[in-house]
This record gives C-alpha cells, structure tokens and sequence, in this order.
C-alpha cells in the first residue's frame, strides 16, 4: 500500500526541519512527479534532497499505476484529485 503526501504537508514540515517526522510516522511515503515537481525546486533541505529515492518514492500520475474502477470506459473523463490531511490519503474525488 503507498501512502501519498501531499506538497504542502512535505514543504512545511522541511520548513521546520522537521521532515524526518514524515518518516518516523509513515515509513515510506509517495509523491506524484506533479507534487514532486512543486516539493524538489531547489529550496528544500539537504535532508529533504537525500530522501528522495530512498524512503521517498516519486511516480508518475498515470491510469496503469493507480486505475479506478470507473475508468474502464474510453469515453469517461477521469478527474483524480488527490487531498491529503494529516498526511493520509483520501482517494478519487469527483471522478
């Protein structure tokens, strides 16, 4: 099972320095390359640097790795929003 983070969840608690938190609470955790792209712009922490490929795991947001059900239909437009509170996914909003 992946536990998604969201962007602002991984930049506050690298703010603070607190990042290593993530991983004491959730051992490996999942950023899609679109929260990746915001999280990893080249102001976060060396630690934050470090634990990308490790214990962080950076995906690609395509339909083969994480499918719903509802999108086997071709012609039905899949909306996936990810929301994250207290570091937890919530899965397919809208879709």
């Amino acid at each position: 099972m992946r536990t998604w983070v969201d962007a602002s969840t991984v930049i506050a608690l690298d703010a603070i320095g607190e990042v290593a938190l993530l991983q004491d609470l959730l051992g490996r955790i999942t950023l899609t390359s679109e929260v990746a792209a915001e999280v990893f712009q080249g102001r976060e922490s060396e630690a934050l640097n470090q634990a990308r490929g490790t214990w962080i795991q950076v995906v690609p947001t395509g339909l083969s790795s994480t499918r719903s059900p509802r999108a086997s239909s071709p012609s039905r437009k899949v909306d996936r929003t990810w929301a994250c509170s207290a570091c937890c996914w919530r899965g397919w909003i809208g879709a």
